[in-house]
């Protein structure tokens, strides 16, 4: 016993200093690492440097994305205390994301801080204005040797520059130069050996600072004054990096002693994967949009790496297997900062492992067939409202067995005498403004916006919400006439940023239309994207429809070729609105005013379709309608609301022949459109006839039609072809999927023997490759069993 009780308490004694020893050692972690708790107090003066009373401030997490708001009191003075997060930005008023209102906040930081700000909105338009592309400006350039003792006159003032280095000595013997947009001349001078550059330049206008390779990097502003005379004082540290340069790819050995420089911002990622977010080891590369330069790292064992970038430039990230997935956006920094970015890691299966990629409906891209309509149909004149157009493809004869006729619409062109009343057009903005958005996608999106919006009436009602990673109501949804220069300031300051999260951007338009919803008013949510992003197409398409049942319409307009364009397109399928595509930006703003001319002046709605045929004929397919009803004989398509100017709204339907004689000619088919017009306020109904012609020819006919038609009927075919087998392969039907493919194939090749046309080929060589792919997957399923 008296063993055993030795033995007992012996082993307690250990148990109790193994407890001991993992207390003394959290201890000494919690030592390490205290809690923090940094209050700083901010206080905030009017641009006459007066307190800004009762005004709120929102906080945000530059990573985290945590928000929170306080409000200063009456002597402009708010406090709080912070004890988590990292790098806080901080917004007042009407300005957001302003570079310089940002606040770093350490680990284990005890103490207190404080600073004052002015609320300045006109310099912080001036001071933010986005870089102009200089590629395109032809730039005179003229360099000066003005002395300290030259004169201003009536008509020139003497700028003058003083730049420090970091130690405060001067800046000796470096080139500097001052850009005006508005002379398109860009005047270079030299710092003295008191870091004093001079120059004598014409009043009244803008300037923009350049130095070391850097645009923008500081203003100075020249008024209407005769004799005028400005100072501008800087620091400006250039800097000195290790680099290895090999044709237009960069990679930098940085080490610890390598800080950011007023000419260059210390950014680092941290790259995360998985569902549990663990570090990933990868290679990163970053696409210089100006300079077109590759920055090249890779991502230690924590997922981190570093560069130090030039300022004035925008970088996308990319990764070998995702692309366009974030931008370090350095346009508009000056001093000496920091940038951070954390991302998720999802490579791309068509990338990765393209040989074995098949796409499920929410995955694929498809540019619509009547995207190739070429053709104008006749406008309807004045009083007509809405046309029908209809007829079959090519002649027929004993040995066809298929029949393909085209339907169209075409509405009423608007004049300014019809169209809706101002204030009866509601619409939400939601903007696209993450990394991928970077370079020409998001200055063409503001150039289109912009024009977009000039030409909106003073009682148009209009939001714009902005997204990246999470969404922001920049412009509350009122009446343009309230805040018109405002919006335009807000589209032009738009710059893209972070990652890309369409429902947050998408909820938040929604909610600002419902405020002013109205039935009779054209209630209409604009989503425009690129497409990039992480949404789940299931999830979002569900979501939006809630609010589309609603009365609330969506149309989108995209740039690109992603898996989101797919989800874009079934938003605007469902929401009933219009989609503009393209693969080249600068085409937004052709899309922009098509939609605009569309939307003052609805023409009609519940339009229904019907198609009354005879018994030589069975309905086989449709291609581009929805159809609603399907019976012998019979057919009911459903058309969405039209507007004025339609022009291209086209579908195709295909039947069966069953032994066809010459008399088929006298058993026309007959298609009754009716609509509610919206104008007249009155039900209309309307009927045309369209007739199959016969052809003593023999042989085969079915492929012997117009060169257009025999387009639009091959991408028809072929869209719907890669509809149905991504539909079935997510139904796990492989078999169906690839059979689909198969018999596609067989009919194509006899439509298309030698087809030199681009637009068909890259469909046939995507067809041909998911035929593979196909293949292959159904071999191995075979296999396991």
């Amino acid at each position: 016993m008296k063993m055993l009780m030795k033995s007992i308490m012996k082993n307690l004694a250990k148990i109790y200093c193994f407890f001991a020893l993992l207390f003394l050692c959290n201890s000494l972690i919690y030592a390490q690492t205290p809690p923090t708790s940094m209050q700083h107090t901010l206080k905030v003066l009017d641009n006459q440097g007066k307190p800004l009373a009762n005004t709120d401030i929102q906080f945000y997490e530059t990573q985290t994305k945590e928000k929170f708001t306080i409000r200063t009191n009456a002597a402009g003075i708010a406090t709080y205390t912070f004890t988590k997060g990292h790098f806080w930005q901080f917004d007042i008023l009407e300005i957001k994301d302003y570079y310089d209102w940002q606040l770093e906040i350490r680990e284990g930081l005890k103490g207190t801080s404080s600073r004052t700000v002015t609320y300045d909105y006109k310099h912080y338009l001036r001071i933010s204005k986005p870089a102009i592309n200089r590629a395109i400006l032809n730039l005179e350039k003229i360099t000066q040797n003005i002395r300290s003792s030259e004169k201003a006159t009536d008509t020139e003032s003497i700028v003058t520059l003083d730049i420090s280095k970091a130690n405060k000595q001067p800046l000796t013997n470096f080139p500097v130069h001052l850009t005006c947009y508005t002379l398109n001349k860009t005047f270079i001078a030299q710092t003295n050996e008191l870091g004093k550059a001079y120059f004598k330049v014409p009043n009244n206008n803008e300037y923009q600072i350049d130095i070391d390779g850097i645009d923008n990097y500081d203003y100075v502003d020249v008024p209407n004054v005769k004799g005028y005379r400005a100072n501008t004082y800087f620091t400006y540290e250039p800097t000195n990096v290790n680099e290895v340069i090999k044709n237009d790819t960069i990679r930098q050995n940085l080490t610890s002693a390598d800080k950011a420089t007023s000419a260059r911002v210390i950014s680092t990622l941290t790259v995360k994967g998985g569902e549990n977010g663990n570090p990933v080891n990868n290679m990163v590369y970053l696409q210089a949009i100006k300079a077109k330069k590759v920055y090249v790292g890779q991502t230690d064992n924590e997922g981190k790496v570093k560069f130090l970038l030039p300022k004035g430039d925008s970088y996308m990230i990319n990764f070998r297997f995702q692309k366009n997935v974030d931008v370090f956006n350095l346009t508009r920094r000056r001093g000496i900062g920091y940038s951070t970015k954390t991302l998720h890691y999802t490579p791309q299966e068509r990338l990765q492992y393209p040989e074995r990629f098949i796409p499920t409906p929410d995955n694929l891209y498809l540019r619509e067939f009547q995207n190739f309509f070429t053709k104008q149909y006749p406008k309807p004149k004045v009083g007509e409202g809405l046309l029908t157009h209809a007829k079959f493809y090519g002649k027929i004869n004993a040995n066809s067995t298929q029949a393909i006729l085209e339907l169209g619409f075409s509405a009423e062109p608007t004049d300014d005498k019809n169209v809706l009343g101002e204030g009866n057009l509601n619409l939400a903005f939601v903007v696209d403004k993450s990394g991928s958005m970077g370079g020409d996608r998001i200055e063409n999106l503001k150039i289109a916006l912009t024009a977009f919006v000039e030409k909106l009436r003073e009682n148009d009602i209009v939001s714009l919400t902005a997204f990246d990673d999470a969404g922001k109501v920049l412009i509350s949804n009122q009446k343009i006439a309230k805040n018109k220069q405002v919006l335009l300031d807000k589209i032009h300051f738009l710059e893209a940023d972070n990652g890309t999260n369409i429902w947050s951007g998408l909820e938040l338009g929604y909610k600002e239309l419902q405020k002013n919803y109205k039935k009779g008013r054209v209630n209409r949510l604009i989503l425009l994207s690129d497409g990039y992003g992480g949404d789940n197409p299931v999830e979002t398409i569900a979501k939006s429809k809630t609010f589309n049942d609603k009365g609330l319409e969506l149309s989108a307009v995209g740039v690109g070729e992603d898996y989101n364009i797919a989800l874009m397109q079934k938003l605007a399928s469902q929401g009933g609105g219009l989609i503009g595509l393209t693969s080249n930006s600068a085409d937004i703003q052709k899309i922009f005013l098509d939609e605009l001319s569309s939307l003052i002046t609805p023409i009609a709605e519940d339009v229904k379709v019907e198609v009354l045929y005879n018994k030589n004929l069975l309905f086989a397919q449709i291609l581009g309608f929805p159809l609603e009803e399907k019976r012998d004989g019979k057919l009911v398509l459903k058309l969405k609301k039209v507007y004025a100017g339609l022009s291209d709204q086209l579908g195709l339907l295909k039947f069966t022949l069953i032994n066809p004689t010459q008399a088929i000619e006298n058993e026309p088919v007959t298609i009754i459109t009716k609509y509610y017009d919206l104008r007249t306020k009155q039900n209309i109904s309307k009927e045309i006839q369209v007739k199959l012609s016969w052809s003593a020819v023999t042989g085969e006919l079915e492929y012997v039609v117009e060169k257009e038609d025999k387009k639009l009927y091959g991408i028809a075919v072929m869209n719907w072809s890669l509809k149905v087998m991504a539909e079935a392969f997510a139904a796990k039907d492989s078999k169906k999927a690839l059979a689909t493919l198969q018999q596609t194939a067989i009919e194509m090749k006899k439509l298309f023997p030698n087809s030199t046309d681009e637009d068909i080929n890259k469909l046939l060589r995507e067809i041909e490759t998911y035929t593979v792919n196909l293949e292959t997957f159904v071999f191995n399923a075979q296999q396991k069993k």
